[in-house]
């Protein structure tokens, strides 16, 4: 028998294929439809001063549109879209990268001296903020380990790797 660590104590340890069997059937349950509530909700985190992607779409813009209903109920139709088509669209796919030099170094002349920022699409970025929080509030935290998720960035990706092996 594995023993787990302090902060997963109260885990128990079952064989892959039974968690799996687990998995499979507590996730039988609907996909709530997104709201505008939601989508609001997650752009009010969104800080202005962000750089924008290749849209040049800034957060500013984005919310200042938003509250337009109808533009608004096109962002929750797309989102919607998205997750009964199984569908990510190429557009939220594409970005910019822009290096940056890290500041206090003494030379230029390495790799080491600089990094790298990804700049996604603007509405691509809300949507993925969108459904990553209601995966955290419907998914993860309703199952009788999910504030342990909450917590350990790996032990959610390992249950997202294992709903998609369930899946295939």
């Amino acid at each position: 028998m594995q023993t787990l660590p302090g902060y997963l104590s109260d885990l128990r340890v079952v064989p892959l294929q039974q968690l799996l069997e687990e998995i499979t059937l507590s996730l039988t349950a609907e996909w709530p439809p997104f709201s505008s509530a939601e989508i609001h909700k997650a752009l009010n985190k969104c800080n202005n001063s962000s750089v924008p992607g290749p849209d040049h779409l800034s957060w500013r813009y984005l919310k200042r549109i938003l509250y337009n209903e109808g533009c608004m109920t096109n962002i929750v139709n797309i989102t919607n879209a998205c997750i009964n088509l199984s569908y990510w669209p190429m557009h939220f796919k594409k970005s910019s990268s822009i290096i940056i030099s890290k500041p206090n170094k003494s030379l230029y002349d390495s790799s080491k001296s600089f990094r790298p920022i990804v700049l996604l699409n603007t509405i691509g970025k809300l949507i993925e903020k969108v459904i990553n929080n209601k995966i955290q509030v419907h998914t993860i935290c309703k199952g009788d380990w999910g504030t342990k998720l909450q917590k350990n960035s790996q032990l959610i990706l390992q249950f997202v790797i294992m709903i998609q092996l369930t899946s295939c």
